[in-house]
């Protein structure tokens, strides 16, 4: 089958991958090609890219055949690049595929594919990996651009598609209360390649890099630094951790890229006078990242609002003990006193109990981890994920479609 996906990003190789988003469609799309599949993906050239030295790249063939677009912006707001180039690729190319998957329904490139798709009558589904109902960020002028986006062409694009595939049932019940029909609804959760967890390093380097001892009880937040994330609520919870509950060596870090909230809550852990408890790091990646999950004694997801996490995926296969939200499709992916424990949005009362729960009994802790990465390996994996991706496909793919996927299946 021939499958175009549309994103906003798409790394060069998997050790650069900016954010949870583009992590999914990496793997999806590498799964998808191993099974045979012909991959195409069209990106804009971000700064990411640039640090890669493939800015004068405009294409780019990867391992499994997977053929990649990236198309220079001529004007950028934010993560909002204008990419015209996509337009003569469209007119040229967009008649060879018998689906396309669209990432992000606010891209520009998502844009103009959609009216091809449209016009040419190709099959398309949109997947906005939560977005599409989150909180309205602070800045008057994305919020601005953001609503007017989605009252004209996001929503225009959501609803010409043929399925929206949604991460989860909170999700999916938030399309159903704006009018969206149960049968144009999938449910598919995200998965992960486990296979990148089996090698796992050695305890010891990443405190040993930032200078935490071994005695000292680490908790990591690892992830965006955005207001949605509820990473105020876990610096008012550590706090009172460390000031109160006789945690006083304990440590938190908070590493992540800033999405305008980094100045905010630098004055929150000022105010709390937290600055030697709590480091704040920039964005790590690949092996750095693995050795955080390793040295911690507890990830904690404290997000305000959430349709699903691949950092508390990634946390659970590492075997780490994880807190999260009961909110929406964090609760889904947690046991709760299980695998995991759930505490109630925003509330600091809860999150301090459950930490000092975890710190408290670390054997206890250790064996809700060992639990988690059991459940996570057996029902979130990237092959369990790309069958049920491979039958949406069939199920509003062409009849030549259908065709292709099932002698691929036979093949296997």
């Amino acid at each position: 089958m021939n499958v175009l996906h549309v994103s906003y990003a798409f790394p060069v190789r998997r050790e650069v991958i900016p954010d949870g988003v583009t992590s999914v469609l990496y793997n999806m799309t590498h799964e998808l090609a191993k099974r045979g599949h012909h991959i195409t993906v069209c990106v804009s050239l971000t700064s990411v890219f640039d640090a890669e030295r493939i800015s004068s790249l405009r294409r780019m063939m990867l391992e499994n055949g997977i053929e990649v677009y990236y198309f220079p912006y001529s004007i950028r707001f934010a993560n909002f690049c204008i990419t015209p180039r996509i337009v003569s690729f469209c007119l040229r190319e967009i008649r060879k595929f018998n689906l396309i998957h669209i990432h992000d329904a606010r891209a520009f490139q998502s844009m103009i594919v959609a009216f091809f798709a449209w016009l040419f009558r190709i099959p398309y589904v949109v997947q906005p990996h939560g977005a599409f109902f989150s909180p309205l960020p602070k800045s008057t002028i994305v919020r601005l651009l953001r609503s007017f986006l989605d009252m004209t062409i996001s929503r225009r694009i959501v609803e010409n598609c043929s399925r929206i595939l949604v991460l989860s049932v909170t999700e999916a019940e938030e399309y159903l209360d704006h009018g969206v029909k149960a049968e144009r609804i999938t449910v598919i959760r995200n998965g992960i390649d486990v296979t990148e967890y089996e090698n796992l390093p050695k305890r010891g380097r990443f405190r040993e890099r930032h200078n935490i001892a071994a005695h000292n009880q680490l908790v990591l937040c690892l992830g965006r630094i955005h207001e949605i994330k509820g990473i105020d609520v876990l610096v008012r919870a550590f706090a009172r951790l460390v000031k109160h509950m006789r945690y006083i060596g304990a440590m938190l870090a908070i590493v992540g890229p800033d999405h305008g909230y980094l100045i905010t809550l630098k004055a929150l852990i000022k105010e709390l006078e937290m600055e030697k408890q709590i480091l704040i790091l920039s964005p790590i990646y690949a092996r750095d990242k693995l050795e955080a999950y390793v040295d911690s004694d507890i990830c904690i997801i404290p997000s305000i609002y959430e349709t699903f996490s691949m950092v508390l995926l990634e946390a659970c296969v590492c075997g780490r003990p994880v807190i999260a939200s009961r909110v929406g499709g964090l609760k889904d992916l947690v046991l709760n006193n299980d695998t995991g424990l759930l505490v109630e949005p925003g509330n600091v009362v809860q999150l301090v109990n459950s930490m000092v729960f975890m710190l408290d009994d670390p054997n206890r802790a250790k064996a809700m981890g060992l639990r988690g990465r059991e459940y996570v390996c057996k029902n979130f994996s990237i092959e369990r994920a790309v069958d049920e991706i491979v039958t949406l496909y069939a199920s509003i793919g062409s009849k030549r479609a259908r065709a292709e996927i099932g002698s691929l299946r036979k093949c296997q």
